[in-house]
């Protein structure tokens, strides 16, 4: 059922030509729902006005470093219904690790990411557009703390061991300053993880708190 093809066909947002692209799938799924969440909330105490507030500054913040529109858009409807599964979630006792299949426009994010308790939090995604959005809001948030399950292995593939004379001999001498290259063995602590629909098995011998 979540094989991408499957969610092409039907006209489920899948495909995107271009980063800017990815602008245009922000606001969207939750189209004029703020009054019935605004409902179901009973309206905001102060402290929760700050904490939507505080959200919503982030997420401004993340447009403005990732797109070059004069304007920034502001999906009140998504960011009040990814504030109210953040209310559940921190409601929800021993949630420390939480995995969310199908985090949409990866609103949800800029709440999590606010909040102490929550120790982990992973994704799995199958449409490419929404995945390469999540993507950079993670990078945004936590920078090495967030690992993309959906990039190459450059050292498997054979492009991790690439000696600098063989970089030498296909750039001529644009290397000739450097004799020598130096790295450290890095442990990564990820806050979050994302998995593309093919790497799904890969959670499968993990445990969550949650599952959403």
């Amino acid at each position: 059922m979540h094989d991408p093809v499957a969610f092409e066909r039907a006209g489920f947002t899948v495909r995107i030509k271009s980063h800017d692209d990815l602008a245009s799938y922000i606001d969207v799924m939750h189209e004029g729902r703020f009054a019935p969440f605004m409902r179901e909330l009973g309206g905001f105490a102060a402290h929760e006005l700050d904490e939507f507030l505080d959200g919503i500054v982030r997420y401004a913040q993340f447009f403005m470093a990732h797109f070059k529109a004069d304007k920034t858009p502001i999906p009140l409807s998504g960011m009040l219904a990814q504030y109210c599964l953040y209310r559940k979630l921190r409601g929800v006792p021993d949630r420390a690790e939480i995995l969310e299949i199908g985090p949409g426009s990866g609103l949800g994010a800029f709440f999590i990411s606010m909040y102490s308790g929550i120790q982990r939090y992973d994704q799995i995604e199958n449409s490419e557009a929404f995945y390469l959005l999540q993507s950079l809001i993670g990078r945004y948030l936590h920078g090495h703390r967030f690992l993309d399950h959906a990039q190459i292995d450059a050292a498997a593939a054979g492009h991790g061991t690439l000696k600098l004379d063989r970089v030498q001999a296909t750039h001529g001498k644009i290397l000739e300053h450097s004799k020598k290259t130096y790295s450290i063995s890095t442990e990564r602590n990820p806050f979050t993880e994302h998995f593309p629909w093919w790497k799904v098995g890969n959670v499968l011998d993990r445990k969550y708190d949650i599952v959403t």
